[in-house]
């Protein structure tokens, strides 16, 4: 993985919890990968708040399935489930 500076990782940090903009458009913005904001966003953002136990429920987006992302929650022994949408016919 591309090695980013201190500088940047806050500063998108902050334009996430600014919620003005969505997780794609920041990465654009910053010319970052999404996977690298997502996992960004949990390990700074989201880690924190978990307790043991807690559940976190996340959908397909392949941002979701990156490594490192189900490795974070689960280090904070919370547990991850993953929604499968279903097509209705």
């Amino acid at each position: 993985m591309k090695a980013y500076s201190g500088d940047l990782r806050r500063r998108i940090i902050e334009a996430i919890q600014d919620n003005e903009e969505t997780q794609p458009e920041i990465a654009g913005r910053f010319s970052v990968g999404l996977s690298f904001v997502e996992k960004l966003w949990v390990k700074q953002v989201l880690c924190p708040t978990l307790q043991a136990g807690d559940v976190v429920v996340m959908d397909n987006l392949s941002a979701h399935k990156v490594k490192g992302v189900k490795e974070a929650i689960e280090s904070c022994r919370a547990k991850v489930l993953y929604f499968h949408h279903i097509r209705r016919i």
